[in-house]
């Protein structure tokens, strides 16, 4: 069942993917090529439209240069969205 919080997280992951890859400067085709994952999962993940594992997650952060907490953690902490 998914819970508000479940919900909640995936904007989270969505939002800071998407602006990690583009402070980098990369399209999805390139962050999957970094993360051996799919142009088209990527673009889910960015759309809050799939749940990700802990794996995917540290491939994504390991692909960014960034420590996985920062996929997670809300930019601005005081937004939670609703």
């Amino acid at each position: 069942m998914k819970t508000r919080a479940d919900t909640y997280l995936r904007f989270v992951l969505s939002d800071n993917l998407k602006r990690l890859r583009k402070a980098r400067g990369w399209t999805q085709i390139q962050l999957g090529s970094h993360s051996e994952l799919t142009q088209t999962y990527i673009s889910r993940i960015e759309l809050g439209k799939v749940a990700v594992s802990i794996d995917t997650i540290q491939e994504l952060a390991e692909a960014l240069g960034c420590p996985p907490a920062d996929l997670l953690t809300p930019e601005n902490p005081n937004n939670k969205g609703a």
